[in-house]
């Protein structure tokens, strides 16, 4: 009974041979938790729905190779405030439950990006990068950043707020700052184009890369 409940089923799913049931689970978890609320919130609040997150056009092969170059040098800048981040003196007992966090997170992201061949490949970067680029872009720049702009009026503290709490729900204690820096980042893309679909692209380079 222990293998279904608590550290055991965790411990369970958590095993290589078992990456098709986390990779599930990463799925309908976070259809559920980011774009059902996004659609809903849209659905009810205003008459074309999409419209409104943002989903108007796919990018076009130019706009795509802007957004790669963009998110690729990004890289160098979130690796260098991610080593700067890793320096700040918490306390050790903060430490320790960062450290496991952190552990946990990692071992999730190897089961599920296991690639033993390029049916691998593909279910990995569907599940790992594409779904949570498009969930996590409705919820957060579509659904989020567009009720705040309208609200405080201030397009910019919309973005930084909304990149506090995209970084904050991961949950990765020690990549807080760097993946809040993506966030902003996205959040930048989104609000000067109003067009999801570039964010969903430069979210899927970065998860992807």
């Amino acid at each position: 009974f222990r293998n279904f409940t608590g550290e055991g089923f965790m411990a369970a799913v958590l095993k290589p041979e078992n990456a098709n049931a986390l990779r599930l689970m990463q799925f309908i978890s976070t259809l559920f938790m980011f774009f059902l609320p996004a659609f809903l919130y849209a659905k009810i609040c205003h008459r074309k729905a999409m419209k409104h997150l943002g989903f108007i056009k796919v990018p076009s092969i130019p706009q795509l190779a802007i957004i790669f170059a963009t998110m690729f040098f990004a890289l160098f800048i979130v690796g260098a405030l991610s080593e700067v981040w890793q320096q700040i003196p918490f306390p050790k007992e903060w430490q320790i439950k960062f450290k496991a966090a952190e552990e946990m997170y990692n071992r999730q992201m190897q089961v599920m990006a296991r690639m033993n061949g390029v049916g691998d490949y593909i279910v990995s970067m569907l599940i790992v990068a594409l779904l949570p680029a498009v969930f996590e872009e409705a919820i957060f720049r579509g659904a989020l950043q567009n009720l705040l702009s309208r609200w405080i009026k201030a397009p910019v503290w919309a973005i930084v707020i909304t990149a506090i709490i995209f970084s904050a729900i991961h949950g990765s204690y020690d990549g807080f700052v760097p993946r809040f820096v993506l966030g902003f980042i996205l959040g930048w893309l989104f609000y000067g184009t109003g067009n999801i679909w570039v964010s969903i692209a430069a979210h899927f380079i970065n998860n992807g890369i």
